[in-house]
């Protein structure tokens, strides 16, 4: 885990990618006018490098959730009482403020445990703000031999009740005569709705608000107000592959992504990590989308064994070889053996960029650590070749860096490393490259592009036992 006291001398290695150099020769190419598809758990919409590209636009254009854990039915419709007041589905008696414009009259209401999938993904690093979490903390991992007896007294049934206090969120959504808004209203809020954040579709005003324990959500509205869809950022992974691929921080460059100067649209395409061999439907809509929206690269960071499937792999192959859009996936971590590459990646190797991990220089200023005669593949990276006796691995990247946690986190800084930071690596470097392509009118295709990679990936001296798993470095 990064310690706040060390300041590395690189947060993202760039150097063995050499996107200083082209950087410094092209300033012009860091991303710009390149849209990236991150596939993968919700990005943090609220992280300081993901608010604007290097040329001042928005960094995340757009979220979308594919899940469905997001979906709350906003069907239900009433109108404000005599007293001026609205009664929420969870009962909570809300005083609607005067300044809410709402011609129709009818208020759409919902309702949403919100925080109680953030508290079965990350109560760990929540902080502890009131009694009632401290006891929900305690519930779970009770400290003494006291505490574990006094909770075993209690029914289990009042758990639920524990935790309802602070997790049920009413949902309300109204049109303001031009457009559709919304605000997400909690047990900390309801009595007085005058500075509650008000809010409408994310593509449209890129705002968003925060729920208990500083965690961002923006939203979507759907079905004429009967559908509210949230995006809320339970788990860091995606937000970490956002921030290694594309951020930007105006005032401390040296903390940039690869490509921060490209825009970036987050799909949720499942809430845990662990969650993803169930997402066969979720990715197929994410792809869809992807080709909908015409993005120009995808990075998948997630693994999983839903590329077996045939709608999948038609779907890869309709977005690669039909509308152009490159695609890096990591090759997951299931090293060092040989041969260790998920299988069903032979039905798409040819149309992608698998990318491995490596140790190389850049990793003594992320670790603090001297690595013996680099580049040298990671032990956990998986290799190839595959069972068609391909490769499997287009190219080993460095995979280590330090990003930024999301704020409801007790630790500010973390390194990330794998193939998990392999990827956004190899698809910001790709990035760079896809932007001056594009801002010199130049053609290009997939295949070319990765063609191009494959032959100029560096081979160094102790190459010779890896070419049978990677095209080089």
């Amino acid at each position: 885990m990064y310690s706040e006291k060390f300041v590395p001398k690189d947060f993202i290695p760039k150097k063995d990618v050499q996107q200083d150099i082209f950087l410094k020769k092209n300033p012009n190419y860091d991303g710009r006018g390149i849209l990236m598809a991150i596939i993968d758990t919700a990005v943090d919409v609220n992280l300081p490098g993901l608010q604007k590209t290097s040329t001042g636009l928005p960094k995340i254009i757009d979220c979308f959730d594919f899940t469905g854990n997001g979906d709350v039915d906003t069907s239900k419709v009433k109108r404000i009482g005599t007293d001026g007041c609205l009664i929420g589905l969870s009962g909570r008696k809300m005083r609607i403020p005067k300044s809410w414009k709402n011609p129709s009259g009818k208020w759409h209401l919902g309702i949403t445990s919100i925080l109680d999938e953030c508290y079965n993904t990350v109560l760990d690093s929540i902080k502890i703000k009131d009694k009632n979490s401290a006891q929900i903390l305690e519930y779970n991992q009770p400290k003494t031999i006291e505490s574990k007896k006094a909770w075993k007294k209690i029914e289990i049934k009042t758990y639920p009740e524990l935790l309802s206090k602070d997790l049920a969120t009413d949902c309300i959504v109204w049109n303001n005569g031009e457009k559709w808004q919304a605000c997400l209203i909690s047990a900390e809020n309801f009595k007085n709705l005058e500075n509650i954040k008000i809010l409408s579709n994310f593509r449209d005003e890129h705002e968003y608000c925060f729920l208990s324990y500083e965690i961002p959500c923006c939203i979507t509205i759907q079905s004429n107000g009967n559908l509210l869809n949230l995006f809320i950022p339970f788990n860091s992974h995606g937000s970490s592959v956002a921030q290694v691929a594309a951020r930007h921080f105006p005032v401390e460059l040296e903390k940039d992504g690869l490509a921060p100067g490209a825009q970036i649209v987050s799909m949720k395409v499942c809430e845990k990590l662990t969650d993803f061999i169930k997402a066969k439907t979720s990715f197929e809509k994410a792809l869809s989308k992807c080709i909908e929206l015409g993005v120009d690269i995808i990075n998948f960071s997630l693994g999983g064994g839903v590329f077996c499937e045939n709608t999948i792999v038609d779907l890869i192959k309709k977005a690669v070889k039909e509308k152009g859009i490159m695609i890096t996936m990591s090759a997951s971590n299931s090293g060092p053996f040989i041969s260790s590459l998920k299988n069903f990646t032979t039905h798409i190797d040819q149309e992608i960029l698998i990318i491995g991990s490596i140790n190389t220089s850049d990793t003594n200023s992320i670790f603090g650590e001297k690595i013996d005669d680099p580049p040298t593949v990671t032990f956990y990276s998986s290799r190839g070749p595959l069972p068609n006796g391909a490769r499997g691995i287009t190219f080993g990247v460095p995979s280590s860096a330090v990003i930024e946690n999301p704020g409801w986190y007790t630790r500010k800084k973390q390194i990330f490393e794998g193939t998990s930071c392999a990827s956004p690596i190899a698809a910001g470097a790709i990035t760079c490259l896809l932007s001056a392509l594009k801002a010199n009118s130049m053609k290009y295709t997939p295949a070319t592009i990765k063609m191009a990679l494959c032959n100029t990936a560096f081979l160094p001296k102790n190459g010779d036992r890896l070419i049978s798993k990677f095209h080089g470095f």
